[in-house]
């Protein structure tokens, strides 16, 4: 009886399979807040945590920036002008700087996969009018930059993106 079994189910098993990978996957990357008040207006000092998540490799990065705006932002700016630095940690304690009443800062964290190479701890990464990782962050490509062309394809291309708006107090 059991000799029938591992018979049939041989047998039964006659589906060809392709080998057809599909290519690299992006990271989704998200952000969490821990206020030292309510969500709404806040002091200056705040602890952000990040994370990302990729569903055919690992994060290996992130790519972490943030900046003055005058209204809430919700998407990253399209061309990407920020001055991102790369961290392989998941959280900071940021003090924003304040020099008036009232600010807003935008916060933007994108996650970098494995199909990307690793870069020094805190380099600069500017990603227009190419990708590039900025060495005497001087903001535009030139001497000793280099060029990151795979960088596209390994980062999250949404990003996530967090508006915050701080009091002076």
């Amino acid at each position: 009886m059991l000799l029938l079994l591992a018979f049939l189910c041989v047998l039964s098993c006659n589906e060809k399979l392709t080998d057809n990978p599909i290519g690299n996957q992006p990271p989704k990357t998200f952000l969490w807040l821990f206020p030292d008040s309510t969500i709404g207006v806040s002091t200056s000092r705040q602890r952000i945590r990040w994370w990302g998540e990729d569903p055919d490799g690992v994060v290996k990065g992130y790519l972490f920036a943030f900046k003055i705006v005058t209204s809430n932002v919700t998407s990253v700016p399209t061309p990407d002008t920020l001055r991102y630095t790369w961290v392989t940690r998941n959280d900071t304690t940021l003090l924003f700087p304040l020099d008036t009443l009232f600010r807003k800062f935008v916060v933007v964290v994108r996650g970098v996969d494995n199909a990307f190479r690793l870069l020094p701890e805190h380099s600069i990464v500017r990603l227009a009018p190419i990708s590039y990782w900025d060495k005497d962050d001087n903001g535009v490509f030139s001497g000793n930059d280099e060029q990151l062309p795979d960088l596209a394809g390994a980062m999250d291309p949404a990003g996530a993106v967090l508006t915050f708006p701080i009091r002076n107090s």
